[in-house]
């Protein structure tokens, strides 16, 4: 650490799906929604519809499903198209890796899926989650990571939001749970580190919100879900690769509906360096350690040549002054026969380079390469943020790399009973429920928030 795997679970909100109405979330009229990471799955079958991720990362690896029923689908990587086809000819496979490419800068990319199928009949294309390699890139740098529950001192609330428990704080991290219904309701965030993770929960009362990075961009994000469903613990929002300083985020209610809400549950910050025993890093300023250390040894060596060099001096003054020296053969005599020689300093002694030294840029070749075998991530840490882990997280040791079929260029086999047995028929009108045969979970059985307040409490 920290190069570490973070895993996007397709009901996250930071994946956007446009329209909305073209996507069905997780509906159980599929059979086979068991076989998708932790049972939940975006799927469309209207042509154009995309499914966007924005991050940063050194590699990304998107997972979702290939079926009698799919074909041919775009990934763009900032810009890059690549052209797959999702359709399987035998037994339906999932959780299979759809698309990766790797050697990514460490600044932000957009990952955009469209469905693109060439069939007659409408195919489908679908979202199980998406793992994000984030990390400084160096194996050897530990990561600290703190959990800050949502009544920590570093966040702040404005007026609008309450903590009254309610049926649902079961669910939630340490039992408690801040939430509001007030448009313009805000928390900020104070924290240090190079990674923040913001946990909470989509439901069906759940809505729009934004969030602000140190003052930059406002990314506007939706936590609803279909009726019914209630996922707490849920990531609301993520950032790595950020500067090991200070800095604020706020996360704002902007969903005009007083019966939606937004809550927040907890956040992790993780800060990359190298860490004593009492848990302080000691690498933010380590330059300024070293410097001092070199001073102060090179200030002690000078400040004992010139005590040597004044005792040297000192010693011959006082011989000229006794023996009456003046210069002549006798004195040159005498110097040439002193064993007292001060070596001056040989840089090259102390600051060669080691044989096994390696440069600051090993890479070789940093150009983007786009894969099309699985993921091969044996050294890399298990995420410290997700909160339910994937039924398959990326391998961790070598496999075959899953078959993907070259683009189609004519007509798919799938035919339309098959589409129409396989995946639900979405909405045809944006407002209408996107799965209404979803059950609500156990834990779910009353409304969330139902007793929350509209104003703050005094």
């Amino acid at each position: 650490m920290p190069i570490f795997n973070l895993t996007i679970d397709d009901t996250t909100p930071l994946i956007r799906y446009d329209p909305p109405n073209a996507w069905s979330d997780s509906s159980h009229t599929d059979t086979s929604y068991t076989q998708y990471s932790n049972q939940t799955f975006h799927t469309t079958n209207r042509s154009g519809a995309t499914a966007t991720l924005t991050f940063n990362g050194s590699a990304v690896y998107l997972f979702g499903a290939f079926r009698s029923n799919h074909d041919v689908y775009v990934v763009t990587l900032d810009g890059d198209r690549t052209v797959r086809n999702g359709h399987a000819n035998g037994t339906d496979e999932f959780q299979q890796l759809m698309f990766s490419a790797t050697n990514l800068g460490a600044n932000q990319h957009d990952l955009v899926l469209t469905n693109n199928y060439t069939t007659v009949n409408a195919s489908w294309v679908d979202v199980d989650y998406i793992v994000v390699t984030s990390g400084d890139g160096k194996t050897q740098t530990q990561a600290h990571a703190t959990t800050l529950d949502d009544g920590d001192p570093s966040i702040s609330y404005s007026d609008g939001w309450a903590d009254t428990p309610n049926g649902l704080v079961t669910n939630y991290y340490n039992n408690i749970i801040h939430v509001t219904n007030q448009t313009g309701a805000h928390a900020t965030i104070s924290f240090e580190g190079n990674e923040i993770a913001v946990y909470g929960a989509t439901s069906d009362n759940h809505g729009l919100y934004t969030v602000v990075l140190d003052g930059g961009l406002s990314m506007q994000l939706n936590g609803s879900a279909p009726r019914g469903v209630f996922r707490p613990r849920n990531m609301l929002y993520h950032s790595s690769d950020l500067s090991n300083d200070r800095h604020a985020l706020q996360i704002q209610n902007i969903d005009t509906s007083a019966s939606h809400y937004l809550d927040l549950d907890e956040v992790v910050v993780s800060k990359w360096g190298r860490w004593s025993a009492d848990g302080n890093t000691t690498s933010s300023h380590s330059g300024s350690h070293v410097g001092s250390i070199v001073g102060g040894v090179i200030g002690g060596v000078v400040g004992l040549i010139a005590i040597i060099l004044a005792l040297f001096i000192f010693c011959r003054a006082h011989r000229r002054k006794k023996y009456g020296l003046n210069g002549s053969s006798a004195e040159k005599n005498n110097r040439s026969n002193s064993r007292t020689m001060i070596e001056p300093f040989d840089s090259s002694r102390s600051t060669s380079t080691p044989a096994n030294a390696v440069p600051s840029d090993s890479s070789g070749d940093a150009s983007r390469r786009i894969l099309t075998g699985a993921p091969q991530l044996s050294s890399i840490a298990e995420d410290p943020f997700t909160h339910q882990q994937p039924s398959a997280l990326p391998p961790t040791s070598k496999q075959t790399s899953p078959r993907i079929p070259p683009p189609s260029t004519g007509s798919s086999t799938a035919s339309a009973n098959e589409i129409s047995s396989n995946h639900p028929t979405l909405p045809s009108a944006l407002g209408e429920s996107m799965v209404e045969d979803v059950p609500p979970p156990n834990y779910a059985e009353a409304t969330a928030h139902q007793t929350a307040p509209t104003t703050q409490p005094g």
